[in-house]
């Protein structure tokens, strides 16, 4: 019975025993690890590490990418702070980038030149604004910008001018910058005087095949000038000139030559090119025309050399005498007297102008002549 009890007792010890982990367990082996680099990193390719044990287990782990690091200075631009960026010097790459945690750390801002050389560009004047294309001179930001007319910059002292076409007399003003003009207009004194008004002239400019035509208003006594009346262009109203020359004509045979518009460019066809003669006055033979009285020529052909006598029409039916000074002469003083517009016939003795006097020679050295010889230091010249 006590061995029963005995083997029993063992029994439930040795479960009990079993059942308390760790009782009999071996004792727990820590790793003594030997790495062996199988494969070296670099910039852009990972490596691997071998790591075995004594006991023979063996791991293999990534080797993270070999950047050699290096902070650089990032400068401020137009539109971006300043930054620190860390690159690889092998490789060049950001790595990463750093804010520079700084109130005075703002970007530089745009700095803007006119750009003159565009083709949008226009100066403003004192009396227009102007286009003004803008270039960043450190990065490629570009805009437009429209500056007001500056105004004109007057002088500070007035010099007096008469009436004129569109204004009284008063003193007269320049702008320093254009050159324009204005006058303020005396308003008391014996100096006032009204403007006397524009004498206007017009002429008709006709239309062409490019360009409308007018009636061009101007005045005779100043640079006053306007357009009315305005026609289209007349796609019929060429210029003709000649554009081939088909054959050449002569003295006695006419030719032949194709021709086109000077204006548009438009073929019109081919036209005979009259024959005709070259004529050369010769010298001596002249007979002027006169009022009422016909004058004569005689000519030559610089061609053929063929000549004739050519009537010169008279002047007028009849002389217009008009009182007339004439201007001083070398020789001779002003004179007076009726003198005739259209031929210069004199009606009458010419009176001399009261203090008048010839205005004398005027000499100066022609060296151009064929006897001009310059004087020197030891001999005379010829003058």
């Amino acid at each position: 019975m006590n061995t029963r009890r005995i083997i029993a007792f063992l029994l439930a010890c040795m479960m009990i025993l079993t059942l308390v982990p760790g009782v009999f367990a071996e004792e727990e082996h820590t790793h003594e690890w030997v790495e062996t680099v199988m494969k070296k990193a670099d910039c852009e390719h990972t490596g691997v590490l071998k790591k075995e044990c004594e006991c023979g287990e063996v791991i293999y782990e990534l080797i993270d990418l070999a950047h050699e690091k290096e902070e650089r200075i990032v400068e401020a631009t137009c539109t971006v702070e300043a930054s620190i960026e860390v690159v690889c010097i092998l490789c060049e790459k950001v790595l990463e980038t750093k804010v520079i945690d700084d109130e005075n750390n703002v970007p530089l801002g745009h700095d803007l030149v006119v750009d003159k050389d565009h083709e949008d560009y226009k100066g403003e004047t004192c009396t227009e604004g102007g286009v003004a294309p803008m270039k960043c001179t450190r990065c490629d930001y570009t805009e437009t910008q429209t500056p007001s007319a500056h105004g004109h910059k007057w002088s500070e002292d007035g010099v007096h001018t008469d009436a004129h076409c569109d204004h009284g007399a008063g003193l007269e003003y320049i702008c320093t910058v254009c050159g324009d003009t204005k006058v303020e207009e005396y308003t008391e004194g014996d100096k006032v005087e009204e403007a006397i008004g524009h004498e206007f002239e017009e002429e008709v400019i006709a239309p062409t095949c490019e360009d409308e035509g007018y009636t061009l208003v101007t005045c005779k006594n100043c640079d006053y000038e306007e357009k009315k009346d305005t026609v289209p262009a007349d796609p019929t109203a060429h210029s003709s000139v000649l554009d081939v020359m088909l054959k050449a004509p002569t003295c006695t045979v006419s030719g032949t030559g194709k021709y086109k518009c000077e204006l548009c460019e438009a073929d019109l066809g081919y036209k005979v090119i009259p024959a005709g003669h070259t004529w050369t006055e010769v010298e001596g033979t002249k007979t002027p025309a006169t009022c009422g009285k016909d004058g004569k020529v005689d000519v030559i052909c610089s061609v053929c050399g063929e000549s004739e006598e050519q009537v010169l029409p008279a002047l007028s039916d009849k002389h217009n005498f008009v009182e007339t000074a004439t201007d001083a002469t070398c020789t001779e003083p002003s004179m007076i007297g009726m003198i005739c517009t259209n031929c210069g016939a004199v009606d009458g003795e010419l009176t001399k102008v009261e203090g008048g006097k010839p205005l004398g020679h005027d000499l100066v050295v022609d060296k151009d002549h064929e006897d001009y010889k310059g004087e020197t230091c030891t001999e005379g010249g010829v003058a």
